[in-house]
């Protein structure tokens, strides 16, 4: 009886001790790996968040650190088949010497025969299954795992994908000898005051630019096993543009472009490629599932002109581009190294920077201008800007009705629910994360206060007009793109990224604010794998539609309040469980609905984000009181 006495009793304190601090007993704050951390301390050293939006460099950061690991998360083989293909390919491009050059031609300048010409190309190479999965895969699948260690990162990185589109280029004239990969300017996109709308995101071209691709020449694609073809155009970011152009143009030398010697982050060529992966989203957004996506191709043969470009004025300054390859501590960029991914043995890294390419295969047809004395772009789908004097595209809406189409600010977003390379929403858990907002300093809304019958010039909910805010709030200013997203009602969405750590697998969801109000919170769900019965290992990065980051807080193990955090977390599956098997969980968990309507209650938050836009970046912050 005694025994049972003790046992009842320790029963009951335990349940106690787990009532009081078990809410957090799964989840708990990480530092963030020691890669990420250097990189995101170098690319902001010496610079200030007024300069560049800081989800950009997250970007960057994240993407470089998942890189490297993916081999270890996410090895991929090849198949002695499509080993075989690919030399064959790669065989025939390295020895080539055309007659007469191809012309890589901007996507909107391709006639409707060659543009018809090019997309059945890509479907047929879809649907031939002589090589596994099908011969399209096939080719995107070296753009993931350790076939392409030294494709990103470093200066092997304009060269490999020189190779790479040239071999793709290749297996599409095996189809149809006439076809030659078209370029995708997008700084004709970044000119146009919403991007997302371009005539390229329209069945004419690669499709729609929202959700699964359900339009156009590649509706309702599939991966073998990633899943379906997504984008999320518009969410994230913007378009590299003219200007972004131009720096990387202005300068003289490899080294002053190429990562990692690229000394500032305007100048270096592969964060400013980056920024239209963002942009489109989808596979497109990440490195492993990127080239699922035909744009990729196109946009990488873009990429590719804007180096040839580069490469020509080196020659004009009598410099030589095929030696002018930049010192690297990296090994896995060593000039002498073998090239990845392409089963050649006697092809290195180096000979990605031959003359060979753009003197005996292909060149670039020039991109699209205009100018008072020319004001035709030369092309049905682009216009002249006169007021700038330059090309910009069409959007796909002049031929929609006004109710036909929808705001990007209205548009959700489309995850995939891929986990190493397999996609499946019940290998999904979600964790519920609240955000604190303070209105950004730039905002006006369109409903003023009045006062002896005269408007004010500032808006009716500016902290201006009362003191008693304006000495408790102070948002600073950061760098943001531009606002594309607001709809003068005052609405904006803070976009919750999550990356995994030991997993490769990311998604984005969105909580909606009220930034007329000078505070103003919300709630959102966000997914990340489920741990079972090991640890999910992630990090959860929060910015506003200006890519302007928020800081994250985590709830203390020892005083159960919130402290600054680094926003990378464990979670286990121990009770009780800190995150929903489904979304309808967490809601269900967040409310009580013990009368006749619901009651909330935050205990089951460990990570909130205040987005304060502070002018310093929130791993300085983190790191000086020990979060990172």
């Amino acid at each position: 009886m005694k025994i049972l006495l003790v046992l009842t009793i320790g029963l009951i304190i335990l349940i106690s001790i787990v009532s009081k601090y078990g809410s957090d007993a799964n989840i708990y704050q990480m530092p963030l790996p020691e890669r990420l951390m250097s990189c995101l301390k170098n690319r902001t050293y010496g610079v200030s968040p007024t300069e560049y939006p800081g989800e950009d460099v997250t970007t960057f950061c994240v993407q470089e650190h998942l890189w490297v690991d993916s081999k270890k998360i996410f090895p991929y083989e090849v198949t002695e088949d499509t080993s075989r293909w690919i030399l064959r390919l790669f065989d025939k491009g390295r020895r080539e010497k055309e007659q007469i050059l191809r012309e890589r031609k901007e996507y909107r300048m391709l006639t409707k025969r060659e543009r018809d010409d090019y997309h059945r190309a890509v479907q047929l190479l879809k649907q031939d299954k002589s090589v596994w999965p099908n011969k399209y895969d096939a080719i995107a699948n070296f753009h993931r795992g350790d076939s392409i260690r030294s494709a990103h990162f470093g200066p092997a990185f304009p060269g490999w994908h020189r190779v790479f589109c040239l071999i793709f280029e290749e297996a599409l004239r095996e189809i149809i000898p006439s076809v030659t990969l078209p370029y995708w300017d997008c700084t004709l996109d970044g000119e146009m005051k919403n991007p997302e709308d371009s005539i390229i995101f329209s069945k004419l071209f690669v499709g729609n630019p929202d959700g699964l691709v359900t339009d156009g020449p590649y509706a309702n694609w599939h991966h073998e096993k990633g899943g379906p073809l997504t984008r999320n155009v518009g969410a994230v970011g913007r378009p590299m543009n003219k200007t972004d152009l131009e720096n990387v143009l202005s300068r003289k030398y490899q080294h002053e472009i190429l990562d990692p010697t690229a000394k500032e982050l305007k100048y270096n060529f592969e964060r400013n490629h980056g920024k239209s992966h963002a942009f489109v989203g989808g596979n497109m957004a990440r490195l492993r599932s990127t080239a699922e996506d035909p744009l990729f191709f196109s946009y990488h043969a873009f990429i590719d002109c804007i180096w040839e470009k580069f490469r020509i004025q080196q020659m004009k300054n009598g410099i030589d581009p095929s030696k002018d390859y930049p010192n690297t501590n990296d090994p896995l960029h060593h000039p002498y190294r073998l090239m990845d991914g392409f089963i050649n043995q006697n092809y290195t890294n180096i000979d990605g920077y031959s003359h060979h390419f753009t003197r005996d295969i292909y060149t670039c047809q020039e991109f699209p201008t205009c100018s008072p004395d020319y004001p035709d772009c030369g092309s049905f789908w682009l216009y002249c800007d006169r007021t700038k004097w330059v090309c910009v595209s069409k959007s796909y809406k002049e031929h929609l009705n006004h109710f036909d189409s929808t705001p990007v600010v209205l548009n959700t977003v489309q995850n995939r629910f891929e986990i190493n390379g397999k996609a499946d929403m019940d290998a999904w858990v979600y964790l519920t994360v609240k955000v604190y907002v303070t209105r950004p300093p730039t905002v006006n809304i369109k409903s003023y206060a009045i006062r002896d019958g005269k408007a004010s010039s500032s808006d009716v909910f500016s902290t201006s007009h009362y003191q008693i805010m304006s000495e408790k709030i102070h948002p600073g200013n950061p760098k943001s793109y531009s606002r594309r997203t607001s709809n003068g009602s005052g609405m904006e969405k803070i976009f919750i990224q999550t990356d995994g750590l030991n997993y490769y697998g990311t998604s984005l969801e969105y909580a909606i604010v009220d930034e007329r109000f000078a505070m103003a919170e919300a709630i959102t769900y966000v997914p990340v794998k489920n741990p079972g019965s090991g640890v999910t290992k992630v990090l959860l990065t929060a910015f506003d539609s200006g890519g302007r980051l928020c800081r994250p807080f985590c709830k203390s193990s020892d005083t159960y309040e919130f402290e600054p955090c680094s926003g990378a977390v464990a979670i286990d599956s121990t009770s009780p469980l800190m995150y929903g098997k489904t979304y309808a969980n967490n809601i269900l968990s967040r409310y009580e609905f013990k009368q006749d309507f619901p009651y909330s209650q935050d205990r089951g938050i460990f990570i909130i984000y205040f987005c304060d836009f502070q002018e310093v970046w929130p791993w300085d912050i983190a790191w000086n009181k020990g979060g990172c």
